[in-house]
């Protein structure tokens, strides 16, 4: 019995140190709701809570309603939005709802000649649901940027110079974004990845708008993951052959290394993991040398 307590005092351990690893690293977490009655009068929320809902409470004839979740963790972003608007809104109106996630890095980069140049080379896996009922211009989209990024591809949106890339239009999106980053060998190279999710009303402005009753939802919570990052000796527009030695070095704890993207636990984490794995150790120790009783 006391083997089954000592076991159950360390998993709880065993499962904290483990879980200590994936931290958070959000530099902004944003909900936005933002409409425009061509300036006769205007509503706004920004929050930036991980969740947030939105009901306009000075409409007249017609309502707004909406909501959005952000995430980040170990390099991964996640957003998602989606409004509603219903009656006649007797002018024109723009309602924009946006959830916006960014993780922020420094990284070095080490294993080349101190001062000489490379490329890096970092993908992401971006899936995700924009979904538009009613009629009209249905302009919500999906945006990943990069800001230090020279050059793009997508499997589906193409490729280019820059760090932006966009997804709109109805559909379910599976695509993957590979960003090329110039980097300098034994300097620091400061990154930021932005994913935004943003659902879009229009009636007016641009001549025929959207119709309602109306709901536009954009889904990409369980995406932007990063899936791999290599380092390569030449530029974005040539990155040329592969420096399998180098090393990417992370301010964030983040591990960018070749076996998977994963945060690196704090000194407190590898304590309780070693004291948990210790309790363990000593609870089957004991167990095995305990001499058995029979009764006669």
């Amino acid at each position: 019995m006391k083997v089954l307590t000592r076991s159950l005092v360390a998993l709880p351990l065993l499962a904290i140190a483990l879980g200590a690893g994936a931290s958070m690293y959000a530099d902004t977490i944003v909900g936005q709701v933002g409409q425009n009655l061509g300036g006769s009068g205007s509503n706004l929320l920004t929050t930036n809570l991980p969740s947030w809902t939105f009901m306009c409470t000075t409409c007249s004839g017609y309502g707004i309603s909406a909501n959005g979740a952000e995430t980040v963790n170990a390099g991964s972003l996640g957003a998602s939005s989606s409004v509603t608007v219903t009656g006649t809104p007797g002018a024109d109106l723009l309602v924009t709802a946006s959830s916006d996630a960014l993780f922020s890095d420094t990284l070095t980069i080490t294993g080349g000649a101190i001062g000489t140049s490379g490329v890096l080379e970092l993908t992401y896996a971006l899936d995700g649901v924009i979904s538009n009922t009613g009629t009209g211009p249905n302009s919500s989209n999906a945006s990943l940027y990069m800001t230090a990024a020279s050059n793009f591809q997508s499997v589906n949106e193409g490729s280019g110079s820059g760090g932006y890339v966009e997804v709109d239009g109805n559909g379910t999106y599976n695509d993957t974004v590979t960003y090329y980053i110039a980097f300098t060998y034994g300097t620091a190279l400061p990154t930021e990845i932005d994913l935004d999710a943003s659902s879009i009303f229009v009636a007016g402005f641009y001549g025929p708008g959207d119709s309602t009753p109306y709901t536009a939802s954009v889904n990409y919570y369980n995406t932007a993951a990063l899936t791999s990052a290599l380092v390569f000796a030449g530029t974005p527009s040539d990155p040329g052959a592969e420096n399998a030695a180098a090393v990417i070095g992370s301010a964030s704890g983040l591990n960018y290394g070749p076996n998977g993207i994963s945060a690196v636990p704090e000194p407190s984490a590898w304590f309780l993991f070693a004291s948990a794995l210790g309790v363990l150790a000593l609870a089957t120790r004991r167990g095995a040398f305990r001499p058995t009783l029979r009764s006669r």
